[in-house]
């Protein structure tokens, strides 16, 4: 491998180990400690579905998506894919989220 290949791969894993570093130690910390207050969000709204990734039984997504779910008193929508289903299935989610709008 090239010096310059080298130095782009050192610079991409460091640019990785930045952007990982703030999303534990900034951005993670609030998404698993933050609780809505249920009762405003019910209050708020029509009706809230809760979404989760028909893939995303072992993240921990999915155990917050579930709880979530569980405080409002909703069941668990499934949509195709995983923790970013819009991304890797885009057509197949948009199928399914119309008819999730539709429905309600």
């Amino acid at each position: 491998m090239s010096s310059i290949a080298n130095r782009a791969t050192a610079q991409d894993d460091e640019q990785l180990e930045r952007e990982s570093a703030r999303f534990f130690l900034h951005e993670l910390t609030w998404t698993t400690t933050w609780v809505p207050d249920a009762a405003a969000v019910r209050a708020g709204a029509r009706r809230v579905v809760v979404g989760l990734g028909e893939e995303s039984g072992g993240l921990e997504t999915a155990r917050t998506s579930t709880a979530l779910a569980a405080l409002l008193g909703v069941p668990v929508t499934a949509f195709p894919g995983e923790h970013t289903g819009f991304l890797e299935q885009p057509r197949a989610f948009a199928d399914r989220l119309r008819s999730v709008l539709a429905s309600g």
